[in-house]
């Protein structure tokens, strides 16, 4: 057991030492201070820059004080060090393979920050950032993750498609419809992700910093329509913190008794004056989820409200490993009626399916709407 555990942990040390090596080792000069600029934002600006850098994966910074001194012991500054000669020596000094350099000022209401990505040995600027930012000096700080994206080419959302737990190109060939809509710029962007069917993998270029919405639709059943029994879908918000989405699709159950849902239901949406009126024994029958999918529960609620929807209990609910349900409901008042919600889980309880009811207007429900009479 002791040999074991001391395998174990070598084979953690070598693993974390083999990533350590794919890391190139960078210097992160303090941004050059422009007018407008108080000194001591500098150094706490340049140490964030410097941290998502880290966060990239892609190189090691070397400590601020090491660097300081070497300069210091050869007569150089941050400030000064801006021609290629200059950015040799510090970079055979240091044994940095690449170095990063800027500048910053404000006019006015708007800061301008430039950062740039320099080979030492050559020169080179390999990459080069600029931002105009409108705000207080403290959100600046959030602009250091864009800096760093853009200068290593790590712009952009790389998230993946997945049904219970899977890729969701185990389940189905079609072509998922990828919306994103930036929250913080509140813009909508169609058509502009990258879908890989060999691992379900989206990707969406040049991302700027703020919060998003994703909505994921697979039109998979027919006919064709959005909420058809069959389809997939999705639709979940996330920031600039989490830029590897897991999106978690759910598939539209379908309802066979005591309707079709495999079609647009007329006049769904005017519960209160539609025809769906049932006496008990109220039954329900649906579809199984689907095959291959290890063990599955469906849940059920069923809840009663009023037509103002004001008020609002749960009548039953349950759970079942059958596809049917047999009903006896307290008759509706005649302003009530009631509300069916089933819910496809599995044993660890993550939802991966819901009723969905598309009605003749276009929306769809994810509950069936009826009412009891005597």
């Amino acid at each position: 057991m002791k040999k074991l555990l001391v395998l174990a942990l070598l084979f953690s040390f070598l693993s974390s030492a083999a990533k350590a090596e794919d890391r190139q080792l960078i210097v992160v000069l303090d941004l050059n201070k422009g007018p407008g600029i108080a000194e001591d934002f500098i150094v706490p600006l340049s140490l964030e820059l410097s941290k998502h850098l880290i966060k990239t994966g892609k190189y090691s910074v070397l400590d601020r004080k090491y660097v300081n001194s070497i300069m210091k012991n050869n007569g150089w500054s941050a400030p000064g060090c801006l021609s290629p000669e200059c950015l040799s020596r510090l970079g055979k000094a240091t044994g940095a393979k690449k170095i990063v350099n800027g500048d910053i000022k404000k006019e006015g209401e708007f800061y301008f920050l430039t950062a740039n990505l320099i080979d030492p040995a050559t020169g080179k600027i390999e990459a080069t950032k600029s931002i105009k930012h409108w705000a207080h000096e403290i959100t600046l700080f959030k602009e250091m993750q864009v800096i760093a994206d853009n200068l290593t080419g790590n712009t952009g959302i790389t998230g993946r498609i997945t049904f219970s737990d899977n890729p969701i190109s185990d389940y189905t060939s079609d072509k998922p419809v990828i919306e994103f809509f930036n929250l913080s710029a509140r813009k909508k962007i169609i058509n502009a992700a990258l879908y890989d069917d060999n691992n379900a993998e989206i990707t969406l270029k040049n991302t700027p910093y703020g919060k998003y919405q994703v909505s994921v639709k697979i039109r998979s059943a027919k006919p064709n329509a959005l909420m058809i029994p069959g389809n997939y879908f999705d639709e979940f918000s996330f920031d600039e913190n989490n830029l590897n989405p897991l999106i978690t699709l759910k598939k539209v159950i379908h309802l066979t008794k005591p309707e079709d849902t495999n079609r647009p239901l007329e006049n769904f949406e005017d519960v209160c004056h539609n025809q769906r009126v049932f006496k008990n024994p109220v039954y329900f029958n649906w579809e199984p989820i689907g095959k291959n999918l290890g063990n599955i529960h469906y849940e059920y609620q069923i809840i009663r409200l009023n037509c103002s929807r004001l008020y609002q209990n749960i009548a039953q609910e349950g759970r079942t490993d059958q596809t049917a349900l047999t009903l006896n409901l307290i008759p509706n008042l005649k302003n009530e009626f009631y509300l069916l919600k089933i819910y496809a889980k599995e044993d660890n309880g993550k939802m991966i399916g819901t009723v969905g009811v598309p009605g003749s207007s276009g929306r769809f429900w994810t509950s069936y709407q009826f009412r009891v009479t005597e």
